[in-house]
C-alpha cells in the first residue's frame, strides 16, 4: 500500500515535469499511476481492523498479517496523581517512563484511563508494547441526559475525541463513562444507555469497518440485560463490550451473589471486561498495612477472571495509591465506607480509599 501510494505520488509529479516528452512516456507513466490506484483501492477494501469482537471474544491483528489471536486484558487502572494534586492523566515523560518499566515488567499489557487519553501517554505505551483503553467522562453525574442539546453535545464532544486517536495504534478500545448506574442525578437511567449506545453508533460510523470496540462501564452487572432499562443486548446494538466494575470478595465464582460469570452469561452475550477489581492495602481493625493479603485477595479475583469463558480480563484498581481521595491530597489518610453489606467484600469489611494501589 505505502510503496503504490510513493510511487503515485512520483507519477504525478513526473507527468507535470513531462512536457514536450513522448507520448510513449506519458502513457507508460499514466498507466503506472492507474496500476497504482487499482492497489491502493484493493488494499484499502481488504484492510482489517487491528482490533475487533467475535462472539464473546477480543481478537487482535496488531502487525497486519491477517492472523487473529485472543486478547486476555491484564491490566491496571492508571491514574498517577502526584501527591498534593488533583486527579489528572498524565504526560510527562519521566512520570510516564518511571510508570510503564514497571508495568511491563510487571507483564501488564494495557491500561485503563478513566479520563480522556493524551498523545504523549499513548506514545509511550505504545513505546512499551502497553495497550490502552480510553476512558470518556467529560460531564457530571447531574447533567440530564434526556434533553436533546445535552446528549449531541457529548455525542460530538466523543465524536472528537475518537477522531484524535483513533489511528493511534496503542488504542486498544474505547470506555464510555464509569457507573453512572449508581451515580446518575437525572430523571431515567434509560437516558445513559441509550446515549452510550448513540456515543458507539457514531463511533462506528466515523471509524468506518476498521472501528474499535467501545465499551460501557457499569457498576456491577446491575441493569444488564434489562429492556426495561434499554440496557439489553438489542438496545444496546452498538455496544461490543460490556465493563463492569466489581468488587466481589475473595471470589468471582463462590461470592455472597453465588456464581457471578454464571449470572452474567445469562444476561448478555457480549464479552465481559472486569473494569475494577480487587481490595484496598490497609487493615482498619488492626491498623496496619496487609499487602500480603491484598496479594492474595487480587491473585485468587484474577484465577477467576483468567479462567472465564465470558469474560476478555481485567484492569485492577489500581495501578497507584490516590492521596487526594479522602482528605488532604498531601497526607496518606485514612477514610472511606463500611463494605459489610456488601457481603465481605473485603476482609476487614471497610474500603479505605487512599489506599487501591499496588504502588
Amino acid at each position: 500500500f505505502n510503496d503504490s501510494l510513493k510511487i503515485l505520488i512520483f507519477s504525478c509529479t513526473m507527468l507535470n515535469s513531462l512536457k514536450g516528452r513522448s507520448n510513449f512516456m506519458k502513457n507508460l507513466i499514466k498507466i503506472s499511476a492507474v496500476i497504482c490506484v487499482f492497489f491502493i483501492s484493493l488494499a484499502s477494501a481488504h484492510a482489517q481492523p487491528a482490533v475487533k469482537v467475535e462472539g464473546r471474544e477480543l481478537l487482535v491483528d496488531f502487525d497486519s498479517d491477517g492472523n487473529y489471536e485472543p486478547y486476555l486484558i491484564k491490566g491496571v487502572g492508571y491514574q498517577p496523581t502526584p501527591i498534593g494534586n488533583q486527579p489528572f492523566i498524565p504526560d510527562d515523560p519521566k512520570i510516564l517512563d518511571r510508570d510503564f518499566s514497571l508495568l511491563k515488567a510487571m507483564h501488564c499489557n494495557a491500561i485503563r484511563i478513566w479520563g480522556e487519553v493524551n498523545k504523549t501517554l499513548l506514545d509511550y505505551a505504545e513505546k512499551y508494547g502497553i495497550k490502552v483503553i480510553a476512558g470518556f467522562k467529560p460531564y457530571a453525574d447531574d447533567v440530564e441526559f434526556s434533553e436533546p442539546e445535552n446528549r449531541t453535545k457529548i455525542i460530538n464532544q466523543f465524536k472528537d475525541y475518537v477522531r484524535a486517536y483513533k489511528d493511534h495504534p496503542a488504542i486498544l478500545f474505547w470506555a464510555i463513562s464509569n457507573e453512572d448506574n449508581y451515580h446518575y442525578k437525572g430523571k431515567n437511567i434509560t437516558d445513559w444507555y441509550t446515549m452510550a449506545n448513540e456515543m458507539a453508533r457514531e463511533a462506528h460510523d466515523l471509524e468506518g469497518k476498521n472501528f474499535h470496540p467501545v465499551s460501557i462501564v457499569n457498576g456491577q452487572i446491575f441493569n444488564i440485560g434489562d429492556p426495561s432499562k434499554m440496557a439489553d443486548d438489542k438496545s444496546m446494538e452498538y455496544i461490543d463490550i460490556w465493563g463492569a466494575n466489581v468488587y466481589i470478595g475473595y471470589s468471582f465464582e463462590n461470592s455472597a451473589m453465588g456464581n457471578f460469570f454464571g449470572q452474567y452469561a445469562r444476561k448478555s452475550k457480549k464479552p465481559l471486561w472486569i473494569a475494577e477489581y480487587g481490595i484496598d492495602a490497609w487493615d482498619q481493625i488492626n491498623k496496619k498495612e496487609h499487602q500480603d493479603e491484598q496479594a492474595d485477595w487480587v491473585g485468587n479475583n484474577w484465577d477467576d477472571i483468567a479462567r472465564s469463558s465470558v469474560c476478555i480480563g481485567g484492569t485492577l484498581m489500581a495501578y497507584s495509591d490516590e492521596w487526594w481521595k479522602s482528605d488532604n491530597p498531601s497526607s496518606h489518610d485514612f477514610g472511606g465506607y463500611d463494605t459489610g453489606a456488601w457481603g465481605k467484600a473485603h476482609p476487614d469489611n471497610y474500603s479505605n480509599e487512599e489506599w487501591w494501589g499496588v504502588v
